[in-house]
């Protein structure tokens, strides 16, 4: 009976301080600034007038500078820009950047938050070799998790865009940054 109370003992406990370890890390509202790089995944297709259909499938160096500002524990909002590079075929090639906004919804776990976010991106797209040059806003989405020490943290993270030119695009990132 000793032994079957020393397990109920110990579980309640680590059940106890598992719920505890994110309320014990509790944030005050802060702001925070970050910057990161990675590789941006084009996928598209486009009808180039007197070649037909051109495929583009293209892998390139990305970067985003962005700064927030976490209100609690489980939310922030965020904003930032964003180069995705350039995504080439031959004479064909296209690149593309863009201004972004979007919420965080955040678990913390110990000193790791995970999160997923959901926004809009006011992005321009300059081509060549038939890619036509476009501006518009559009969707995005990510998801990602951030491990925490301190004021400085470090994040990595995977996003989507709804983006016209180049459609399917994708950005993968790891980033630093720095809280205050």
């Amino acid at each position: 009976m000793k032994n079957t109370h020393r397990r109920f003992v110990v579980a309640a406990t680590a059940f106890g301080l598992a719920l505890a370890a994110p309320a014990s890390r509790a944030q005050e509202p802060h702001a925070y600034l970050g910057a990161g790089a990675g590789v941006a995944n084009f996928e598209d297709q486009v009808q180039v007038k007197d070649i037909g259909d051109v495929n583009l499938s293209d892998d390139d160096t990305a970067y985003k500078l962005y700064g927030g500002y976490r209100a609690t524990d489980n939310f922030a909002i965020e904003g930032g820009y964003r180069n995705f590079g350039k995504a080439k075929s031959g004479p064909f090639s296209i690149e593309t950047d863009g201004w972004d906004v979007s919420a965080l919804g955040l678990v913390p776990i110990g000193p790791v938050d995970l999160f997923a976010r959901g926004g809009v991106i006011f992005w321009n797209s300059d081509g060549a070799g038939g890619f036509p040059n476009d501006s518009d806003h559009d969707l995005m989405y990510g998801l990602g998790g951030q491990l925490n020490l301190g004021a400085v943290w470090f994040r990595l993270e995977s996003e989507w865009f709804d983006i016209s030119y180049p459609k399917d695009t994708q950005m993968i990132t790891g980033s630093v940054g720095l809280s205050f």
